[in-house]
């Protein structure tokens, strides 16, 4: 453990380029534990850690994307930002890898982010959406969330049935306000991963990420439900490296 914001299972100081990645609603930056022993040399892991899950408890959750990224920006140790990074999101990660992408590309001078890896997400909408799934009662919310995913019990490490329903629905909020931070297509190229077994997200919804990159964006169908990468780590990393060039 680095900062309370970024866990660095294996610092590499020779990497070209430092993978940040998000984790998925209801989850903490653990998910990516594991990940570094597929990953080249030539990249260094870094797993965001965002407040209110596993070692970050006591901390008070957040649902706007824009605080957590604004945060993140000021409170991250400067390192992490000294050389390219690439950026990859699963579900709700994906929503705040695309966040970040748009602050670094703002800062003066640009941050050069290679890549931005968009998994199993939704795109920000020009306006927020109303989730259905938060009108339900705690038991029918929670049951709903575990059917579409396929999860028998969320990611993060929490402690409870009560804190389990207050996480989730944090972060299908998050989402839910989730909109589009720039009218023109970030300059940053862009891969996709996506199910075609997802009951969460379509693959149509996810290959609408085109719109947000000036450049072609590279889609991959990766089998398996909404939470595929817990079983396919592996090759989720391989798509990852080759896409990188690295």
């Amino acid at each position: 453990m680095i900062n309370d914001w970024v866990f660095a299972h294996k610092e590499r100081p020779e990497a070209e380029v430092r993978l940040l990645c998000f984790p998925y609603g209801g989850a903490g930056a653990s998910i990516y534990k594991g990940w570094e022993r597929f990953l080249p040399e030539t990249i260094e892991l870094c797993a965001i850690q965002l407040p209110g899950r596993e070692n970050r408890m006591s901390e008070g959750l957040i649902y706007d994307a824009d605080l957590i990224t604004e945060r993140l920006w000021n409170e991250a140790p400067q390192w992490l930002f000294d050389k390219p990074v690439a950026i990859f999101g699963h579900s709700m990660g994906a929503v705040l890898g695309y966040y970040l992408t748009c602050r670094l590309q703002a800062t003066e001078p640009v941050n050069e982010v290679r890549r931005l890896f968009i998994s199993a997400a939704k795109t920000p909408l020009q306006v927020a959406r109303k989730d259905p799934l938060l009108t339900l009662s705690d038991d029918q919310f929670l049951k709903q969330v575990q059917e579409l995913s396929d999860a028998a019990a969320p990611g993060a490490r929490i402690q409870g049935w009560a804190d389990c329903v207050r996480l989730l629905r944090n972060d299908f909020t998050l989402c839910e306000n989730a909109v589009q931070q720039h009218s023109a297509p970030l300059s940053v190229p862009m891969t996709v991963l996506y199910s075609e077994d997802d009951l969460l997200v379509s693959p149509d919804e996810c290959e609408r990420w085109s719109l947000f990159s000036k450049h072609p964006t590279n889609t991959f169908a990766v089998s398996g439900s909404h939470l595929f990468l817990k079983k396919t780590p592996s090759l989720i990393v391989k798509i990852i490296s080759s896409q990188l060039g690295l």
